[in-house]
């Protein structure tokens, strides 16, 4: 059970996502263009080819949607907030209070969420019809490991978010690091292109690394391409540790920060 403080914490990121809610709309049209660039490139791509590298058009398609509401799970204003408490000083608030800091900023980061994750549901039912729509999941039990998967991609993300955000207390400004945490990210998890098309050796390191598990893995899901029940169960494995390795990471370096902060104010 959540506690109800935490419980409290959602809604008023929900109703602050509501206050702001121009600002959710253009961070959401600006993923918007993207994904209609990438639409446009990939369907060159394909002209001619009926399969790439074990994708249909419809699969890629359909991937290239499901990346565009993942991507939703966690907005650039999320991170933008933790590395500003740390920036601006409120962290100095957060210390005192009877609460635990990591939980905060992840009940915080679930509200503000759902305002962004409604405005891209609004912008697929609105275009997807104009595109000739997704296929839906290849089966009940598909669509239920990727809404398992959903959730432990949001856990991975929000786990890398803020060990980024957490960096400030090392660094005198937070905007770079935003950027090459978004840019590794958007590489690595696949948002740009399946990792199963790049070389090998990049493959490689990607399958290693947790950022797949943000985008690939439950796209993957969602088309079939992830393989049998046991191969996505086996991705949902690698999302589980990978969420519990960032969690605690991120508890180690707050313990870290603070002991910093306590020496550096004396």
């Amino acid at each position: 059970m959540i506690h109800k403080k935490y419980r409290s914490l959602i809604m008023i990121a929900i109703q602050d996502s509501m206050a702001y809610r121009g600002a959710y709309f253009f961070t959401v049209l600006g993923r918007f263009v993207a994904l209609v660039t990438l639409f446009y490139i990939w369907r060159g791509l394909f002209t001619g080819h009926d399969v790439l590298n074990g994708y249909t058009w419809e699969d890629m398609k359909t991937y290239l949607f499901i990346t565009f509401t993942v991507n939703a799970l966690i907005s650039w204003y999320s991170e933008g907030r933790i590395s500003s408490k740390i920036r601006d000083g409120s962290v100095a608030a957060d210390l005192i209070k009877p609460l635990n800091f990591q939980k905060m900023q992840l009940a915080g980061t679930v509200g503000s969420s759902v305002g962004e994750i409604a405005v891209s549901l609004a912008f697929c039912i609105i275009i997807l019809p104009l595109f000739g729509g997704i296929h839906a999941p290849v089966s009940a039990i598909h669509t239920g490991f990727f809404f398992i998967s959903i959730i432990f991609s949001f856990l991975i993300k929000f786990g890398i978010v803020y060990l980024f955000g957490l960096m400030c207390f090392f660094t005198t400004e937070s905007v770079g690091l935003r950027w090459a945490r978004g840019a590794v990210t958007d590489l690595f998890s696949g948002a740009l292109i399946p990792i199963t098309f790049f070389p090998a050796t990049m493959l490689s390191v990607s399958n290693f690394l947790p950022f797949r598990g943000i985008v690939y893995i439950p796209a993957s899901i969602y088309t079939g391409t992830a393989g049998d029940i046991y191969d996505i169960i086996g991705l949902l494995a690698f999302q589980a540790v990978w969420a519990v390795v960032l969690w605690f990471c991120g508890m180690l370096l707050w313990n870290t920060a603070i002991r910093k902060v306590t020496v550096a104010g004396g």
